[in-house]
């Protein structure tokens, strides 16, 4: 009862309770010499709720202790949800290059006919392969994700798999079908009262705003939502809704509150932050671009760039070229400008984005018009 209380207050972000819920099961345990069985479960239920209290080091303690027990058990469907969350944990601290124990989980799953884990793997491959640039791929493991998620009955998790795939979509400037899928995952997502996955989608939400024009709707949108996630505890999500509300402050014409919108954003996130530095890199140079503080933008950028690269993700790279190259421009170097234009265009006409409506197109120009 216990566990599935906590299991219960983790889906509704009251994270703080269903910590308390565990260590009174652990504590019950204590007493008994027959509870391997449910110890797994609650290491494999500790780490899902250090990753949503954005804890990664303790996460991954947790997710390698589960996965253990799990072998040793003889426990599949535990394995499976532990190597999903090690994987999971590596993701969020920018370890590139990851996938192995995921096409592990799947093939556990296929063996096992566990159908309901099943889509949760593809749906986390679908994200591996999102980072890696591969998103012809990505889009594939989404979508099958959710048609297996339905299939189940499972609607909660074909609503959190399509706003992943709205997100890709975005990125690749098909504003229309992700505007879709959120429509209907957010739905879903406010029936069922989970707060973060409602945020998560009202995030990407804002970005729609954003791709058809309506800045002032973005930034609503974006800083009500950050308050949200900020309310949960969780400030390095909160920070990836004040980007959108910073990109939007910048289209407005308001780039110094953007860059404080920023600072007060990456303050909250402290160390967490790190992850999204190829992100922060991005609206602070198109800030500072905007702001005619051209060298500063020029070495943020390149920071930008760097990080883009260490973490492998093409997409913000591509986005840091472009804003690289209105910097150029400005500094008197078309010849750099063009180079660097050019090079950004085939980063998104490989990942299958429209390099003229790919997210982040406009803001360069308006910010040098």
């Amino acid at each position: 009862m216990l566990e599935l209380r906590a299991t219960v207050h983790t889906r509704t972000g009251e994270l703080a309770a269903a910590t308390r819920a565990v260590g009174r099961a652990r504590r019950l345990l204590d007493e008994v010499d027959d509870g391997l069985a449910t110890v797994v479960r609650l290491d494999g239920l500790t780490a899902r709720i250090r990753v949503e209290q954005e804890r990664l080091g303790d996460a991954m303690h947790w997710a390698e202790r589960a996965a253990t027990g799990a072998r040793a058990t003889n426990d599949p469907e535990r394995l499976v949800l532990a190597l999903v969350f090690l994987d999971t944990v590596e993701i969020y601290m920018g370890v590139p290059g990851l996938g192995a124990r995921h096409l592990e989980a799947l093939q556990i799953c296929i063996d096992e006919d566990l159908r309901p884990l099943e889509e949760v793997v593809r749906g986390n491959l679908g994200t591996l392969s999102y980072f890696a640039g591969r998103w012809t791929e990505a889009a594939q493991w989404y979508r099958t994700a959710r048609e297996v998620a339905m299939e189940v009955g499972k609607d909660f998790g074909a609503a959190e798999t399509g706003v992943n795939l709205a997100e890709l979509l975005i990125n690749q400037g098909h504003v229309d079908d992700a505007e879709l899928l959120l429509t209907d995952a957010l739905r879903v997502l406010r029936a069922s009262g989970a707060a973060l996955f409602i945020a998560q989608g009202e995030v990407q939400l804002a970005r729609v705003r954003l791709m058809r024009g309506d800045n002032a709707a973005a930034e609503e949108l974006g800083a009500a939502t950050a308050r949200r996630l900020l309310e949960l505890d969780k400030a390095t999500s909160a920070l990836e809704a004040s980007l959108v509300q910073a990109d939007a402050l910048t289209r407005e014409g308001r780039a110094q509150e953007a860059l404080s919108t920023i600072d007060a954003a990456e303050r909250a996130a402290s160390t967490e932050a790190a992850s999204a530095l190829p992100r922060i890199c991005l609206q602070r140079s198109r800030a500072l671009l905007a702001l005619g503080r051209f060298a500063e933008a020029e070495e943020l950028v390149t920071t930008g760039i760097f990080a883009a690269r260490e973490t492998q993700v093409p997409y913000d790279e591509a986005l840091l070229m472009r804003v690289l190259s209105r910097v150029r421009r400005h500094q008197g170097d078309d010849t750099g400008a063009l180079r660097d234009w050019v090079d950004a265009e085939q980063i998104l006409e490989s990942l299958g984005a429209s390099t003229m409506t790919a997210a982040g197109t406009d803001v360069e120009a308006a910010a040098t018009s």
